[in-house]
């Protein structure tokens, strides 16, 4: 609370007061503020003013008196006097004044009162400038400056040395001279009547400390020894007199603004300040991260005015690692929180160089980076956390010689004359495993692979069945047939036919068969056939399927000989969504491509080398058909035989 805001509250408590001791308290209150500040004279004229108001209001209570607006006044215990004290009765020839007059006698007499303080004070700054300008002319050589001093006469005691020391490091404590640690008040410390010689001033805060080392001589203003010096904090000091001042601060280098114009750069040696006059002035320290700003008021006195600011020699840290709950370690120590939204920033770091690092369970560790950490300046650290690879093992055992397996239709391992294979690192999750041999039907399998676990093949899993040549069909019977046609070369070349030799993978009948787990968007192409038909009341098909959940719940494809069809089965009812006339001997090459995403499935087909047959694109209605499997359906006893299987993301 600085000098004035107590005196407004000593004076809000005045009219309130009802004891002599309450008033008693108020008056020692400002006699010390009075005494604090003997330099400053304002501050000197209200005290005063206030403590006459004291005064009389003490006289009020002590007599009994009634106040102004006619309100009898009772006499505080101790001091009760009989009511002839109050006075003898009014004459009757004088008028008692009502409330109303009382009023207006207090409005009148406050206004002259204001006129009179007005006018007293006005004379009081024209002759304090008036004596400015007659030491100002002493100074330069006047006769009065010059001749000798008159015997006998008094001069008036000179201003002396003033230490003033103003901080926002609170609650904070000072010590001078090594002495004992003392609390600082509001911020806040003068010394006055310095002794001349070498003085040393320790100040520590909560968020910084400072020091400082002044020397004194009689009659002129304190000068800072040696530089000061500060932990996260800003010392500027000004020593000044008669209009002139020194500038030092630990900001360096910095520019110095003064009153808004530009006085110089600030460098170890200091600045010199003129022309500073008797006014206060606002007083600015820029860097080029920031400013800081003071008010340098003025005082008579040869005077030392130190200013410490907090300043804290830190910057700023941005750690991002794309991931949530990473812990954040600075030189090897935690910094004991977690990223949130994939970053952390750490608003206040020392300045200097660090080695940053990150964790998280279930993320392989990532190489430390090294950052300079500068004052006022925000710094970035950026990671790239990888997860741990989820992997299992698959085992095959039994198998027989030059047997290949396959895994996601990606050729994973040939069996060697041991019949057994081991294959260590399998991505966790679902897999389509296939095992085939030239001259054997392919077996296919779904399994669900878990972290750090081993899935093993062998016994039935691993024997294969001998592949039966498909039986010759004779062909078709058409009126075209009398009339030979001479094929294009790349169609005759795409229906060469094909065997096991030639990389056809047989799959016998059994149910839905899958063939790969989508996962992602992409394109399936193959080309299919009949091998064998089931009997004879089950009409011969191609049937291959996408979006596969369960039985009740996939998309089925099939080409009959004649059409091209597109069934969706939701919850175990099928539906036909397209019926395209396709003509197509089931027992011939079909060559197929679909296209399955997230939200659609679009399949064509064609004879190959002829033209393609569209059958549109269904859309999937809620579901995502990236989760689902793609194979074949097989009915019991056929057999249908694949070749050129791809998928492409």
């Amino acid at each position: 609370m600085t000098a004035l805001e107590q005196l407004k509250w000593v004076e809000s408590g005045l009219d309130g007061a009802q004891s002599l001791e309450t008033l008693r308290s108020l008056y020692d209150r400002v006699q010390t503020i009075r005494q604090s500040y003997p330099g400053d004279f304002d501050l000197q004229m209200s005290a005063a003013d206030l403590q006459e108001r004291l005064v009389e209001r003490g006289r009020r209570l002590r007599s009994g008196t009634s106040r102004p607006d006619g309100v009898a006044v009772a006499a505080f215990p101790g001091n009760e006097e009989p009511d002839e004290a109050l006075g003898p009765p009014l004459p009757p020839d004088v008028v008692e004044m009502d409330a109303r007059n009382w009023k207006r006698a207090i409005y009148a007499g406050a206004f002259f009162a204001i006129l009179l303080f007005a006018a007293f004070f006005y004379l009081i700054q024209m002759a304090r400038h008036l004596n400015q300008l007659s030491g100002s002319a002493a100074k330069q050589g006047s006769p009065a400056a010059t001749a000798p001093a008159v015997k006998g006469a008094t001069p008036s005691a000179p201003a002396t040395p003033t230490l003033r020391l103003y901080t926002d490091l609170v609650p904070g404590k000072v010590s001078v001279d090594g002495g004992q640690e003392v609390e600082l008040q509001d911020g806040e410390l003068t010394l006055e009547k310095l002794a001349e010689g070498h003085h040393q001033v320790r100040l520590t805060g909560a968020s910084g400390n400072a020091a400082f080392e002044f020397q004194v001589q009689a009659q002129h203003p304190p000068q800072l020894a040696g530089a000061p010096s500060a932990d996260n904090a800003m010392i500027v000091a000004v020593s000044s007199q008669a209009g002139e001042g020194q500038l030092a601060t630990n900001a360096i280098p910095a520019q110095v603004v003064l009153d808004g114009k530009v006085a110089g750069d600030v460098a170890e040696g200091g600045l010199h300040l003129s022309a500073l006059g008797t006014n206060d002035h606002d007083l600015e320290i820029r860097r080029p991260h920031d400013q800081q700003r003071f008010i340098l008021t003025y005082t008579i006195a040869p005077v030392l005015t130190v200013f410490v600011k907090s300043d804290p020699n830190a910057g700023s840290l941005l750690v991002i690692t794309g991931e949530d709950d990473a812990a954040v370690l600075i030189n090897d120590r935690s910094y004991g929180r977690l990223t949130n939204r994939g970053e952390l920033r750490i608003p206040s770091l020392k300045v200097g160089t660090y080695t940053i690092s990150v964790r998280k369970p279930g993320f392989l560790d990532t190489p430390s980076s090294v950052v300079q950490v500068s004052k006022g300046v925000e710094s970035r650290a950026e990671f790239h956390l990888l997860p741990v690879p989820q992997v299992a093992a698959l085992e095959i055992i039994g198998a027989q010689p030059g047997t290949t397996i396959y895994l996601d239709h990606d050729l994973l391992a040939t069996i060697g004359a041991s019949g057994s294979a081991l294959v260590p690192s399998i991505h966790a999750g679902e897999h389509v495993i296939e095992i085939e041999r030239e001259g054997s039907v392919t077996k296919h399998f779904v399994r669900t692979f878990v972290t750090g676990q081993k899935t093993v093949l062998s016994g039935t899993d691993v024997t294969l069945e001998k592949a039966v040549p498909p039986e010759p069909r004779p062909p078709p019977i058409s009126p075209e047939a009398a009339t030979p046609k001479t094929p294009a070369p790349e169609a005759m070349k795409e229906e060469a036919p094909a065997s096991a030799a030639t990389g056809e993978r047989i799959q016998q009948g059994g149910g839905y068969v899958s063939f790969h787990v989508t996962k992602t968007p992409g394109q399936y192409t193959f080309w299919a056939r009949m091998r064998k038909g089931g009997h004879l009341l089950h009409k011969d098909r191609i049937e291959w399927f996408a979006g596969y959940q369960d039985d009740k719940n996939h998309v089925l494809f099939q080409v009959d000989g004649k059409h091209l069809v597109v069934r969706d089965f939701v919850d175990g009812k099928g539906t036909d969504k397209r019926r395209i006339p396709f003509e197509a001997d089931p027992h011939q090459w079909i060559q197929v491509e679909m296209t399955v995403t997230a939200r659609s499935v679009a399949v064509r087909v064609r004879h190959p080398g002829e033209a393609w047959v569209d059958g549109g694109s269904l859309p999937s209605e809620g579901r995502d058909f990236t989760e689902g499997r793609m194979g074949f359906l097989v009915s019991g006893g056929e057999e249908i035989g694949v070749r050129n299987f791809q998928f492409v993301k």
